[in-house]
């Protein structure tokens, strides 16, 4: 269905697209992100992206106040893991091939710094984080770099100087106002500096399934292909020195597709060209149809069904997705817990979300709602000693 966008496209500003799919989310209290959006492909360029008629004040306030990405057992960005350690190391190799030990680096949205701990493994010694969590720049203050709680709408030169190499790595794909994101990164880069970015590849969502709707939650508002980032590219005067796609192993079975790219700023400006993507729209159809025919819903319909009351383990956006399109608020809930402490004590549907030590009180299934980790907390429930039975909802 051909519309006009209340979002213009964030990468050529056209409002003219085409309404791909409308998706809601119970989002839990005090979230100032928006509950439901359509997903639309750009008419002009081809971009897909989330339409609403939110703020990037409003994610501003998200990502400060509500980051899942601080929590050192549960967030991503660390290095905490085997499998995360090993994403940041490749990606510092890579930065390794085309940058100096004391080139000053500057990685925006670092969380709690493990890229920064993968660089300096490297020998780099100049490196700085910006997040807008205070608690992620204690963490990496801590590792001992530098480091600024900032939005970036709020950087400059004078607060935060200049850099060789600016690394924005699965930043873009959660950001509002993307115009003034890559603006403000050209003005923080030296004139022979290098811009790392990284985002998921939105032309493969369809061939690394994982849930219903996976790729759409209230955070990831942007969906890059290749295309796309070039075409973001031209029109911010940087042209491509390096690219390629790549996969990412973010738990125990499941690889995220995502796709990198180097850029230096071009010499004369590099007037603004449009590469239009026609595989990037009909790739994100194809996912949304595949989601459309999952069958992962009738567990909820029996649940809901035969009234037993239920645990439900994550409050995270597959949940989110879930209350708002099945029956899922019309099971007999007891208790929901999540093991993100910026998740407990806000609500979801009135139901607070608690640690989950208190299922050791509690009569009722078990219901892991995780589309990434329910294997993982498969094991840490069977830890734990508990007697319920464990069901996973994916």
């Amino acid at each position: 269905m051909i519309a006009t966008a209340s979002r213009t496209c964030p990468i050529c500003a056209s409002c003219k697209v085409d309404v791909l799919h409308e998706i809601s989310f119970e989002l839990p209290t005090s979230s100032p992100l928006p509950s439901n959006y359509r997903v639309v492909s750009c008419e002009t360029c081809g971009m897909v992206y989330a339409d609403s008629e939110s703020s990037q004040k409003n994610y501003d306030k998200y990502y400060e106040q509500f980051s899942k990405y601080e929590d050192t057992k549960t967030a991503s960005g660390g290095g905490y893991t085997p499998s995360d350690r090993s994403r940041l190391d490749e990606m510092a190799s890579v930065l390794a091939e085309h940058l100096k030990p004391s080139d000053s680096i500057l990685d925006i949205g670092c969380v709690n710094g493990g890229l920064l701990e993968a660089l300096s493994c490297r020998g780099f010694t100049n490196l700085t984080g910006i997040d807008p969590s205070l608690v992620s720049i204690e963490h990496i203050q801590q590792r001992g770099f530098k480091g600024y709680a900032s939005i970036i709408s709020e950087l400059n030169k004078d607060k935060v100087g200049k850099y060789k190499a600016i690394i924005i790595s699965h930043v873009l794909e959660h950001i509002f106002d993307v115009t003034s994101t890559m603006e403000i990164m050209k003005s923080l880069l030296d004139e022979d500096g290098l811009l790392y970015i990284e985002v998921p590849d939105a032309l493969h969502y369809f061939h690394h399934y994982v849930v219903p709707f996976y790729y759409f939650d209230p955070e990831h508002i942007n969906h890059f292909d290749y295309h796309a980032l070039i075409n973001l590219a031209d029109l911010h005067g940087f042209e491509v020195i390096s690219w390629s796609e790549k996969t990412i192993r973010i738990s125990d079975n499941i690889d995220y597709p995502a796709i990198y790219a180097i850029f230096k700023k071009h010499p004369t400006g590099n007037p603004y060209r449009i590469e239009l993507s026609f595989d990037l729209k009909s790739s994100v159809l194809n996912f949304i149809e595949q989601s459309k025919q999952d069958n992962k819903i009738k567990k909820i319909e029996y649940y809901a069904n035969n009234g037993n009351p239920i645990i439900l383990w994550g409050a995270g956006s597959y949940t989110q997705r879930l209350m708002a399109s099945t029956r899922l608020l019309e099971c007999n809930i007891v208790a929901i817990v999540d093991s993100d402490k910026n998740k407990q004590g806000l609500y979801l549907h009135s139901i607070p979300i608690q640690y989950p030590d208190i299922v050791h009180n509690l009569e009722g299934t078990i219901i892991i709602s995780a589309a990434l980790y329910a294997e993982e907390i498969k094991r840490d429930i069977s830890a734990m000693g508990l007697k319920n039975t464990v069901a996973i909802l994916c």
